[in-house]
C-alpha cells in the first residue's frame, strides 16, 4: 500500500510538472523574443510596433508604416508615403473600426476597403502600389476620416 502511495505521488507531481510546462509556454513564456520590430515615429524616437502612439510611425526599413485610430479618428489625420509600401492601421480606440474609402468606384482606391470591423489592439494592413491619394472614413464613425498620399 504505502508502494502505491508513492508512485501515484510520483506521478502527480509528473503531470502538475508538464501542466506547469504546457501553460508557461503558451503564455509566453517560451524564452523566444516576442517584442514587435523597433519602428520611428514622425518625431525621431524608436518604439515597438503596435504601442499606444501619437501618430504614425515608420519601420526602420520604410515599408510599413504604423498609423493609429484613437476615440478621436485617426492620428494624424493625413500622411504621406512612397509608392509600395504599407500602412498598418492599429486600432488603440475603444471603438471598433473599419475603413471604407470614399472613392468606392474608381480603380486601385475602391480596392482599399476593409471586410469586417476590428477592435481594440487589432489591425488592417493596406500595401499602396499606386500613386495618388486615398481618402477614407471610418464606417462606424462616419466623421473620423483621413488620408493616405502615396508619391
Amino acid at each position: 500500500m504505502k508502494d502505491n502511495k508513492s508512485v501515484m505521488t510520483v506521478v502527480v507531481v509528473v503531470l502538475a510538472i508538464i501542466v506547469i510546462w504546457i501553460l508557461y509556454s503558451i503564455l509566453g513564456g517560451s524564452g523566444t523574443d516576442s517584442t514587435p520590430p523597433a519602428v520611428t515615429n514622425n518625431g525621431g524616437t524608436s518604439e515597438a510596433a503596435g504601442t499606444t502612439g501619437t501618430g504614425y510611425e515608420r519601420t526602420a526599413t520604410g515599408a510599413v508604416i504604423v498609423h493609429y485610430y484613437t476615440n478621436q479618428g485617426f492620428v494624424p489625420k493625413d500622411i504621406t508615403i512612397s509608392k509600395g509600401e504599407s500602412v498598418h492601421f492599429v486600432n488603440d480606440s475603444s471603438l471598433a473600426l473599419n475603413i471604407s474609402p470614399a472613392d468606392t468606384v474608381n480603380q486601385p482606391y475602391a480596392t482599399f476597403d476593409q471586410t469586417k470591423s476590428i477592435g481594440k489592439g487589432q489591425s488592417y494592413d493596406y500595401n499602396f502600389t499606386t500613386a495618388g491619394s486615398y481618402t477614407y472614413y471610418d464606417l462606424n464613425n462616419k466623421e473620423h476620416t483621413g488620408s493616405v498620399t502615396v508619391k
